[in-house]
């Protein structure tokens, strides 16, 4: 008997470890794209699992066994954990598409949309480019295994079995968004201000010199400047990339502690 109910709590804690894992690669980037099968998804989640299932040492959490109802409350809340760490590890690529559209507007791509295969929908092109540039330097520098590392920290933050958001946590939250916002901003800061520089010095030049058409001279200008700027911003996206991802996951960190009411 001792041994069916070990047995029965490892199976538990296996789903429930099992589930976070689903949960977080359902809305990872670059794990969850379309052309990723959904059974490298659950294989990859199933692998997750039962690596660190055999290693959970807390608790086993067999009042869950004696109440359908606390089961499926625990497992639920792994879902939804799941899913927030995964959107926490999304904001990252959110925020290199987001800095990108703000250039491509002021270069004056505005109108010109691509299709982003990932997210199934259309961004800016310079922002497109910007997402695919983020994916292939967190893949070429091994940046993806802090999402890895920050699943596994999720089990330290909150304890397997026991996510229940009981508190919305909204001053950290804004906090939190405030943070990714300027992140972005300064992210585009450097291109931004060689552009709205440019708009100036083309502003000064059409007062002085009304013969000139600065519609004709200045966009050609603004996409030469900002192609030539962007590849130079290019060469220090790789430092930025990591510093970027350390925030944003201490940051998500915070905030799934708060939401757990720990």
């Amino acid at each position: 008997m001792e041994l069916i109910r070990q047995s029965l709590e490892f199976q538990l804690v296996f789903l429930l470890y099992f589930l976070r894992a689903t949960g977080f690669l359902v809305v990872l980037p670059l794990f969850s794209a379309r052309a990723v099968p959904v059974l490298y998804q659950v294989a990859l989640a199933f692998l997750m699992a039962l690596i660190l299932a055999p290693l959970h040492q807390g608790p086993a959490p067999s009042e869950l066994m004696a109440s359908p109802a606390l089961l499926i409350n625990a497992a639920a809340g792994e879902v939804v954990l799941g899913l927030m760490l995964g959107f926490l590890v999304g904001v990252i690529f959110v925020i290199f598409d987001f800095a990108g559209s703000l250039i491509g507007y002021q270069m004056g791509f505005g109108i010109i949309n691509v299709l982003n295969p990932t997210q199934g929908q259309q961004t800016g092109l310079v922002g497109e480019f910007f997402f695919t540039l983020a994916s292939l330097l967190f893949l070429v520098l091994n940046l993806h295994h802090l999402f890895l590392i920050f699943w596994h920290r999720s089990f330290a933050l909150v304890a397997v079995g026991s996510f229940t958001p009981v508190n919305m946590g909204l001053p950290e939250l804004v906090r939190v968004a405030g943070d990714f916002f300027l992140i972005s901003v300064q992210l585009a800061m450097p291109l931004l201000a060689v552009l709205i520089l440019t708009d100036v010095v083309l502003g000064i030049m059409a007062r002085t010199m009304p013969t000139l058409n600065v519609f004709i001279v200045g966009l050609p200008l603004k996409v030469g400047l900002g192609l030539f700027f962007l590849g130079i911003t290019i060469a220090a996206l790789g430092p930025l990339s990591s510093k970027i991802a350390l925030t944003i996951l201490e940051d998500g960190a915070r905030l799934v502690r708060t939401l757990a009411g720990a």
